[in-house]
């Protein structure tokens, strides 16, 4: 995901996109503990041996109870899915405390943590130990939002901008059949009303935060 896109907007955010590379998007799901613990070990240690600066926020999907990393999973919305979800956010604000990072979440409709209510319940419960809210409104949008993926998106957009950290900003193009999910690409190479979203975060995303595009 790269730092530039067709945005416009009247704070300049040049400046705070430098901290884009204080962010690291990782890999594995934060589900998977095992990976992710060596993952975030070998980010941290490449950041101290002198490779890179040492990041400040560490961000990943929490993933999903299916085998495939994008599939959805009944399991994902019930206790199952609830109890996975609150040990994998357990073990990741315990790593942030641990190595003194932020860990930031993307939500996503197929995933364990997959809609706005539960991103709030996390913040409430989690942002003081270093849980950050991720505002990406493209990865929550499921096959049977598209029709109203401008509305969904100005939702998501009201709920978590004045509290997010960062802001992830992809556009969407319809599927091919109403059964798939939208495809996700660049800023301003899909349908989203392009101009509606970006006079909405002018309005509500604070000054100090990043936009990846």
């Amino acid at each position: 995901m790269s730092q530039q896109g067709c945005l416009s907007l009247p704070n300049p955010r040049v400046a705070v996109n430098d901290r884009l590379a204080r962010f690291r998007f990782l890999v594995a799901p934060l589900i998977d503990g095992e990976a992710l613990t060596a993952e975030i070990a070998l980010v941290l240690a490449e950041a101290d041996s002198g490779a890179g600066a040492r990041p400040s926020m560490l961000i990943a999907f929490t993933g999903t109870l299916a085998s495939g990393r994008f599939e959805p999973d009944m399991r994902n919305w019930m206790g199952a899915g609830r109890d996975a979800l609150a040990r994998a956010v357990e073990r990741a604000t315990a790593l942030a405390e641990t190595h003194g990072v932020r860990v930031g979440i993307i939500p996503h409709f197929a995933h364990l943590l997959s809609d706005l209510p539960g991103q709030m319940r996390l913040w409430h419960e989690h942002s003081a130990r270093g849980l950050a809210t991720v505002l990406s409104p493209a990865t929550l949008i499921a096959p049977s939002m598209m029709r109203d993926a401008d509305e969904h998106f100005a939702r998501a957009i009201e709920v978590c901008a004045a509290r997010c950290d960062l802001c992830l900003l992809e556009d969407l193009r319809s599927p091919a059949t109403p059964d798939d999910a939208p495809t996700r690409v660049a800023w301003g190479e899909g349908e989203l009303a392009h101009d509606r979203i970006a006079a909405l975060l002018a309005a509500t995303l604070p000054p100090s935060v990043p936009i990846a595009t």
